[in-house]
C-alpha cells in the first residue's frame, strides 16, 4: 500500500483552509495520472451497514463489516478516509480490499492520513472495488470522503443490484472477530490471555461474513466486545445490546438508526456469553431481558427468521460446578420454545459446538472455529429457510 506523502497532506490542508482543493496524488511508474473525483454521496457509490448520514458528503461509521463500494473504468483507485482511531498500526482501524470479487490487501489507516491507494494497474475494462471494515467500533469512528479514480477517461459505472437476501448478526466480541487471526495453544504450551489487539481482528472472516458470502446475502453486523443482554463482561448493567441496538453507532445516542433502511430475512442473535462472564446471572433477570429483546426484534422485523444462538466459548467445565453452558442453552432455548408455542414459528435455536484449542486472543474463536461455526449456521439456515 502506497501512502499520501506528509508534504502533499500539508498542501491539502493548507488549500482546504483557503477554500481550494488540490488534485490528489496518483501513483504510477510512469508518473501522475489524470484523476476523477467520486464524492461519498455519489449516486453510484454503495454503502453497506449502518452509517450516520447527517452529512451525506462525509458519512460516519464504526461497526465492523461496514463496506464502501464502487464500480468504474480506470487504471487505479484510491479512497479518502478521515479516521478517528489510533495512529499506531497495531491499534488502528483496518480494511479488507476486494477487487473484482477477490480479496487483496489489508489497508491500515491513520488519523494522520487521508488518501489511500487500494488498487492499481487494473488494465482496461470494468472493475469493482470494495473496502470492508475489519475492526470493531471501539477502535474508532471513520468518515468516508469518497473515491478517486486514476487514469485517462476514468468513469464511474453502475454496480450490480444489491443481493436479494439479507442477514443481520447481533452479537459481542465473537461476532466481531476478536483475536481470530491468532491460534494459540492453552497452558502449558502457550497462553491465550493476551488482551485485545485490533491487528488480530478480522470481521471479513467471521462466521457471519462467511455465511453471508455463502448465500450471496447482504450483511449488517452490530456487535460490541464485552456486551451482553443484561450485563457486560465486567458486570456493568448499563448500555447493553437491548439498550443500544437502535443506535447507528454504539457509542452515540444520536442519530438513531432508521430500521426501514435495512429489513433482514434472517437475524442471528449471538448474545449472552458475557452475561455469564462473571458467574451465572440471575435467571429471572436474564430470561426476561432476552425475551424482551426478542420481542423488540419481532416488532421491528415481523417477517424475519430469528436465530437465537449460543456459544461457542461458554463451557460447563470451567469454572467447575457452575454448569454455565447448560443453563445458557436451557434459558435461550426456553425463550424460543415459548415463542413457538405462542404461534411464532419464525424463530429457532442454534447451539454452536463448543470450541476446542487452539484459541484466538483471550480464548476467542480462531479463524478455523469461525469456519466451523459458519458451516453450522449454513446448515441451520438451509433447514429453516430453505436456502
Amino acid at each position: 500500500m502506497r501512502r499520501f506523502s506528509p508534504t502533499a497532506l500539508a498542501v491539502t490542508f493548507l488549500l482546504a483552509a483557503c477554500g481550494g482543493s488540490p488534485p490528489p496524488r496518483a501513483f504510477s511508474e510512469s508518473g501522475p495520472l489524470p484523476t476523477f473525483q467520486v464524492p461519498a454521496d455519489h449516486v453510484k457509490v454503495r454503502l453497506t451497514g449502518r452509517f450516520d448520514l447527517r452529512n451525506e458528503a462525509q458519512p460516519v461509521f464504526s461497526y465492523p463489516g461496514t463496506a464502501l463500494e464502487v464500480a468504474f473504468e480506470a487504471d487505479a483507485v484510491s479512497v479518502r478516509l478521515a479516521d478517528r482511531g489510533s495512529d499506531d498500526p497495531k491499534k488502528s482501524n483496518r480494511y479488507q480490499v476486494v477487487v473484482n470479487g477477490k480479496p487483496t490487501q489489508e489497508v491500515v489507516v491513520s488519523p494522520k492520513q487521508e488518501l489511500y491507494e487500494v488498487a492499481s494497474k487494473l488494465g482496461p475494462g470494468q472493475h469493482r472495488v470494495a473496502l470492508y471494515r475489519l475492526t470493531e467500533s471501539n477502535v474508532g469512528k471513520t468518515a468516508f470522503l469518497g473515491f478517486v479514480l486514476h487514469g485517462k477517461d476514468a468513469r464511474v459505472l453502475d454496480l450490480p443490484a444489491r443481493p436479494k437476501r439479507r442477514i443481520e448478526v447481533i452479537g459481542d466480541s465473537i461476532s466481531c472477530g476478536y483475536g481470530n487471526k491468532l491460534s494459540i495453544e492453552p497452558p502449558p504450551k502457550g497462553n491465550p490471555t493476551t488482551g485485545f489487539t485490533p491487528q488480530n481482528e478480522n470481521h471479513y472472516l467471521t462466521y457471519g461474513a462467511l455465511t453471508a458470502r455463502t448465500f450471496d446475502a447482504e450483511l449488517h453486523t452490530e456487535c460490541v466486545s464485552g456486551i451482553g443482554v443484561t450485563r457486560d463482561y465486567g458486570g456493568n448493567t448499563q448500555n447493553q445490546m437491548p439498550d443500544i441496538f437502535a443506535r447507528t453507532m454504539p457509542s452515540d445516542a444520536e442519530p438513531g438508526w432508521d430500521f426501514a433502511r435495512y429489513v433482514p430475512d434472517a437475524v442471528i442473535i449471538n448474545l449472552g456469553t458475557n452475561d455469564f462472564g462473571k458467574g451465572v446471572p440471575d435467571d429471572v433477570t436474564f430470561i426476561a431481558a432476552y425475551e424482551g429483546f426478542v420481542a423488540q426484534l419481532r416488532e421491528l422485523y415481523p417477517r424475519a427468521h430469528l436465530v437465537c444462538a449460543t456459544g461457542p466459548t461458554t463451557s460447563d467445565s470451567w469454572p467447575a460446578g457452575e454448569a454455565r453452558l447448560t443453563k445458557y442453552n436451557a434459558w435461550v432455548s426456553g425463550v424460543v420454545e415459548r415463542r413457538n408455542q405462542g404461534g411464532d414459528d419464525a424463530i429457532s435455536f442454534l447451539a454452536f459446538t463448543p470450541q476446542k484449542p487452539p484459541f484466538g486472543e483471550d480464548w476467542h474463536p480462531t479463524l478455523a472455529t469461525h469456519k466451523k461455526m459458519s458451516a453450522e449456521l449454513n446448515a441451520h439456515l438451509r433447514k429453516e429457510l430453505g436456502w
